[in-house]
C-alpha cells in the first residue's frame, strides 16, 4: 500500500470519528435542551429553577461544539476532495 493511499485511509477514519462525534453532541444537545425545556414548566420547584441555568450554558456548551466539528469536518472534506483530484 503506498503512502498515499495510507493517508487517504487515515482521512477516512478521522471524517469517519467527526460524523460520529457529531451524531452524539447532537443528541446530547437534543437531550439538554429537552430537559432544560421541561424544567421551565416546574419554576415552582426551586431545585429545577437552580437547574436551568447550568443547562442554558451546557446547551450553549455543546451548540459551540458541533460547529467547531462542523468546521472540522468541512475542512477534512475539503482535504479528501484535493487528494481525489490528484
Amino acid at each position: 500500500m503506498k503512502a498515499e493511499e495510507k493517508e487517504l485511509e487515515v482521512l477516512k477514519e478521522k471524517i469517519s470519528y467527526y460524523k460520529e462525534l457529531l451524531k452524539n453532541l447532537t443528541i446530547l444537545l437534543i437531550a439538554t435542551v429537552g430537559g432544560t425545556a421541561g424544567l421551565l414548566f416546574k419554576l415552582s420547584n426551586p431545585v429545577a429553577f437552580l437547574l436551568i441555568f447550568p443547562g442554558i450554558i451546557l446547551s450553549s456548551g455543546v451548540t459551540v461544539s458541533i460547529f467547531a466539528v462542523l468546521d472540522s469536518l468541512r475542512k477534512l472534506i475539503r482535504e479528501m476532495e484535493e487528494w481525489k483530484k490528484k
